[in-house]
């Protein structure tokens, strides 16, 4: 894999107080509150260079999604993004339908995980969010094995047989019963939804058309990386969603 940083590259600055995602353009320069970064210095460079307070790096997926993302909606987290791709048990060449393309983070994660031979088919009825979360994803470089569909499941689809499926929906419970519809025998359906009342009403449908059934909450605490005063951080990502799993 190429090291070198290029005009039009993507890339991660990471300084001491804070994280940005830009893209590099000749001639030009990026401005933080530790100083400015010309792009001419680092074209030509590695990746991983520091100039001043400035280390320049190559984005990884996560950093993209909490620092390039731009945000109609609430998104998916990360910390959930890694759960939901081992519940799915996602692997290339897989059929995945999606459901509340959102922002397009989890999208993002979801493809990556059936590359290069699997597909991502993603639903999203509203057309703010739909164009934004097309935006996103070319930014982010990905999308080649994405179809989106700026489209409202009420009104059916056409595709079937999929190898697994996600949504994040209001009221996932009234697509209980047609998902399992589109779903091969046997495959794992995931959710997520930010109140147990929620929760609880997918329960009452999935005990009609799933087993196996698994509710989770993730939790992440991060730690303050000071080898002489090693402390929890005060802020932690609590509760985001309850993610609930069933084949």
């Amino acid at each position: 894999m190429n090291n070198t940083i290029k005009d039009k590259d993507l890339v991660l600055i990471s300084t001491p107080k804070r994280r940005y995602i830009t893209r590099v353009e000749k001639g030009k320069s990026f401005f933080t509150k530790q100083g400015v970064l010309k792009f001419n210095d680092i074209i030509g460079q590695e990746f991983g260079t520091k100039v001043d307070t400035h280390y320049v790096l190559k984005p990884s997926l996560n950093d993209f999604i909490l620092y390039g993302l731009k945000r109609e909606t609430q998104i998916i987290y990360p910390k959930e993004s890694g759960q939901i791709i081992l519940k799915l048990d996602l692997a290339n060449g897989m059929k995945v339908f999606e459901c509340g393309t959102g922002s397009g983070a989890l999208s993002l994660f979801l493809a990556r995980a059936i590359e290069p031979d699997g597909v991502l088919f993603t639903y999203e009825k509203e057309k703010v969010f739909y164009q934004n979360a097309k935006m996103n994803i070319e930014n982010a470089g990905s999308g080649k094995n994405i179809k989106f569909f700026n489209h409202d499941i009420e009104k059916g689809i056409d595709e079937k047989d999929f190898d697994a499926a996600f949504v994040d929906l209001k009221e996932p419970h009234k697509y209980i019963e047609w998902l399992r519809t589109i779903l091969k025998k046997g495959s794992v359906l995931g959710m997520l939804v930010p109140t147990t009342n929620q929760v609880s009403a997918i329960l009452k449908k999935c005990e009609k058309h799933f087993f196996d059934i698994q509710i989770i909450e993730v939790l992440m605490r991060e730690y303050i990386p000071n080898p002489t005063r090693l402390r929890p951080k005060d802020i932690m990502v609590g509760h985001t969603g309850y993610l609930v799993f069933a084949r």
